[in-house]
């Protein structure tokens, strides 16, 4: 079965490595990058790059763990990145967007539609499309083909940490206490879903298709819920979630959660998966005993900022 690779950032500029069996996870690396706050990682093949409360992003190789380099960008710190194979897309809190060629790193060409920070950057599964969303209240889907947005449009929220869904057909995106779905099918006119939530959402994700997502509170709740059914949630933690993270290892559905406070855990959400499908519309169930679900836990006795997972084939 493949490892799981875990790189977390923290408030003061560190990074930490956990790698490994989920039963098993070792620190392999653990390194300061600046002295300010990690805001964004991106994990792609045995590139780590991160973005952090400054204008310069960073290239670290996994493997040999080592900094390749940095890349400068001139308008903003770097608030969110995207990447694929052989580009890195940023965002900063001055509303530009840029495309970075990874062999090189060359500025290949930069948007500039936001007039306020960008909240959020979603690369679509095919590579030829990004949303964005800003503090500006503005959506944009961009062609990277064409170097110019398809659409653009103004929502009555500001949206956050978007993400598509594995079909593309969808993205998901939060606000403070609410939680939309849109359909790009539609022109994003109106949501697919909208979900309240009574407490701060932090985190959001699908849970490996378009019907099935997550939230992760304020207080360490986690709620998966189905569309058209209902919800059901585990307290993740006791103190403040920093940030949840969905990943697919083989037949099983998995949860990295990561407090502010620095405990990591890894959760098997399979049944709770399965079991969403029987739910009644708007119903909701609690699971009394969130240990069994539990596959992992470490304790980085640190203040964490960000999480990145990624997995890797065993050799």
């Amino acid at each position: 079965m493949s490892q799981i690779l875990i790189t977390v950032g923290t408030y003061t500029g560190g990074l930490v490595g956990l790698k490994g069996p989920l039963n098993a996870l070792e620190t392999v690396f653990a390194f300061s990058v600046t002295t300010n706050c990690i805001k964004s990682l991106k994990i792609e093949g045995e590139t780590l790059v991160v973005g952090g409360f400054d204008e310069m992003i960073r290239i670290f190789h996994l493997t040999e763990l080592k900094e390749m380099g940095g890349v400068f960008e001139n308008q903003g710190s770097i608030e969110h990145i995207e990447s694929c194979k052989s580009h890195v897309l940023t965002g900063t809190d001055q509303g530009k967007i840029s495309i970075w060629r990874t062999k090189d790193w060359t500025n290949l060409h930069s948007f500039k539609g936001h007039r306020k920070a960008i909240t959020g950057l979603a690369l679509h599964p095919s590579s030829r499309m990004l949303i964005s969303t800003g503090r500006d209240r503005k959506l944009y889907l961009w062609n990277l083909v064409k170097a110019r947005p398809s659409f653009k449009t103004r929502l009555d929220i500001v949206l956050e940490e978007i993400q598509w869904s594995p079909c593309g057909n969808f993205f998901i995106g939060k606000n403070y206490r609410e939680v939309r779905i849109f359909n790009v099918e539609c022109n994003f006119k109106d949501e697919f879903v909208r979900f309240m939530h009574s407490i701060q959402i932090v985190s959001i994700g699908f849970l490996g298709c378009s019907e099935c997502f997550f939230i992760g509170d304020f207080t360490g709740e986690i709620v998966l819920s189905r569309i058209g059914r209902g919800s059901i949630s585990f307290k993740a933690h006791d103190g403040r979630l920093c940030k949840a993270v969905f990943i697919q290892q083989e037949f099983r559905k998995i949860i990295v959660t990561v407090s502010t406070m620095g405990e990591v855990r890894i959760w098997n959400v399979t049944s709770i998966f399965k079991a969403l499908g029987e739910t009644e519309k708007n119903g909701f169930l609690k699971v009394d005993n969130a240990q069994d679900l539990m596959l992992a836990e470490v304790d980085l006795k640190c203040r964490c900022s960000t999480v990145a997972t990624c997995l890797i084939a065993d050799s």
